[in-house]
């Protein structure tokens, strides 16, 4: 059924409500469902398999990030953090939670012992890790003069929510980009003909 208002579904439901319900998780079993609230992020010593304690607090990876903060992780407006926006393009679109730190240590510092970054389902349920990456691998340029890592983040506890954070050296700090959606390996492209 097609109207003048928009596109509605067979269910009578109009096109952007059900979109807009589906990027927001509101709908059981829905694809790409990222909530808009906060993913809590830390960088841990250790490993995924074995973190121990928090080095870096990495801020909270949201819909409406990414928020840049420095070193203590207490978050400090950016050009890019002042406001979404009204949303643009595909309703169809995998919601993706993000967020940007700046960490007070070299990325040749942080390579030189295990560490991973760890997010968690909201500061209510901290204890619920949601997806975890181990920091290492090739890095693009040199780690001590500004190299640049990417890393993948694993789906923990059945989260459904995987990413990715690349780690810039930039002197004695490091910036840290962490992408995060859900189900993204169950999100199917329509062919065209």
């Amino acid at each position: 059924m097609m109207t003048r208002t928009g596109r509605w579904t067979k269910l009578g439901v109009p096109t952007a409500v059900l979109a807009g319900a589906l990027s927001l998780g509101l709908l059981p079993g829905s694809v790409g469902a990222v909530h808009e609230g906060n993913y809590p992020g830390h960088v841990h010593s250790g490993t995924c398999e074995d973190l121990g304690d928090v080095v870096f607090p990495l801020g909270n990876a949201s819909v409406g990030g990414p928020t840049m903060g420095t070193m203590g992780g207490t978050p400090e407006a950016s050009p890019m953090a002042m406001g979404m926006g009204e949303m643009m393009g595909s309703e169809d679109r995998v919601p993706v939670a993000t967020t940007a730190m700046t960490v007070d240590a070299s990325l040749e510092d942080i390579l030189a012992e295990e560490h991973a970054i760890n997010f968690h389902e909201s500061e209510e349920n901290i204890e619920n890790y949601v997806a975890c990456g181990d920091i290492g691998g090739a890095v693009m340029g040199d780690p001590a003069d500004g190299g640049t890592l990417v890393i993948g983040l694993r789906s923990l506890n059945g989260s459904g929510i995987s990413g990715v954070a690349t780690l810039t050296g930039m002197e004695d700090q490091t910036e840290v980009v962490v992408y995060l959606a859900e189900d993204l390996t169950g999100v199917e492209a329509t062919p065209t003909a």
